[in-house]
């Protein structure tokens, strides 16, 4: 849900996702009520409100154990990447210089 709400929002700042461009970027400005209605957008302006409300210990300690479990979520996903792609191109680097 937020990969795709994230691939609308680059494909409305023109920025590549990889996949060739369908419509000209006078064209895409249909798509943002699309953005504005998607659901991933809603939720994460939830998570980030709430993550908020947590930080200023304006909610209960269980809620800020949930957006913390968020965050943290997304730190380990994106170090995981990281290392994949390290590995990745140290793989490339080994056959190409083999």
């Amino acid at each position: 849900m937020f990969t795709r709400g994230l691939r609308l929002l680059f494909t409305l700042l023109g920025k590549s996702t990889g996949e060739p461009q369908k419509f000209a970027p006078k064209r895409r400005l249909w798509a943002i009520p699309l953005l504005l209605l998607h659901p991933a957008s809603w939720a994460l302006l939830g998570v980030l409100y709430l993550g908020y409300l947590a930080y200023a210990g304006r909610v209960a300690a269980l809620w800020g154990w949930f957006v913390g479990s968020f965050f943290l979520s997304i730190v380990v996903m994106w170090t995981v990447v990281v290392i994949a792609l390290y590995r990745l191109r140290r793989k490339r680097s080994r056959v190409a210089g083999a």
